[in-house]
């Protein structure tokens, strides 16, 4: 399990505060990530407004999911509700233009985590909040992390990362001189940044605050250094691409 304490400790953003078992109003709008917790197992009908692409959604009873692909679509009446499609027990109205969720994991302790599901890309594939091992496939992949959402994303490993595919993230990862090319360091591991730097200013440690990645390539060597390639805009999300140096 990873040390996933940053969904509720609200180091990187800002921790609205959680709604309990009556109809609440939780309000966001800051231009830095933001946690809304819905807090308990009987929560009422519940509104929240200004959830942005970089927020999260935590609860402490994991959202009804009839396929359990990790999705959460809002039912015929675009409300979340927490209990099934259209239950209409325990729900969340979003005021803005969100129409699903996505499945991010646990911290162990109760909460279960969600975001927007559009910020995921077609293709794109995604770990848990958790120490997870992903595996490259014949074509190009793109591992994806979404590190605005200043979470801990764990110890993760990728294998069998070619020439084609891409490390796809939300935010900048730090390069301390600029040269484009991302160095691991001793560690070997890739240090994830967030929205912010905090204390560690990108420096590599056995622990980072917002995860590491251990990336080996098709003949099993394990990478080094990762180079900047290109970055976009879809839908105002910055997304980042890194690949192999060339």
């Amino acid at each position: 399990m990873a040390d996933t304490s940053l969904i509720l400790d609200g180091k990187g953003g800002i921790l609205v505060p959680g709604a309990t078992s009556g109809d609440d109003i939780l309000t966001g709008g800051s231009s830095k990530p933001e946690t809304f917790h819905i807090e308990g197992t009987e929560t009422g009908n519940d509104t929240l407004s200004n959830f942005g692409k970089n927020d999260l959604l935590v609860v402490d009873v994991k959202i009804f999911d009839s396929n359990k692909d990790g999705i959460i679509e809002f039912g015929k009446n675009g409300v979340l509700d927490l209990d099934g499609p259209d239950a209409s027990l325990d729900t969340i109205t979003f005021t803005n233009d969100v129409s699903a969720l996505r499945y991010l994991g646990t911290d162990g302790n109760g909460h279960f985590a969600y975001a927007d599901a559009s910020v995921r890309l077609a293709g794109f594939r995604e770990g848990w909040l958790s120490n997870d091992v992903l595996t490259g496939q014949a074509k190009a992949e793109n591992f994806f992390y979404d590190t605005a959402l200043d979470v801990n994303w764990g110890q993760d490993t990728i294998r069998k990362f070619g020439a084609d595919d891409r490390l796809v993230t939300t935010s900048k990862i730090f390069d301390g001189n600029g040269d484009n090319i991302i160095n691991f360091d001793k560690n070997g591991k890739l240090d994830l940044s967030g929205s912010v730097e905090l204390g560690h200013a990108g420096n590599q440690h056995q622990a980072s605050p917002w995860g590491q990645v251990t990336i080996y390539d098709t003949s099993n060597t394990k990478v080094t250094e990762l180079a900047y390639l290109s970055h976009e805009t879809v839908n105002g999300v910055d997304y980042y691409y890194y690949g192999l140096v060339a």
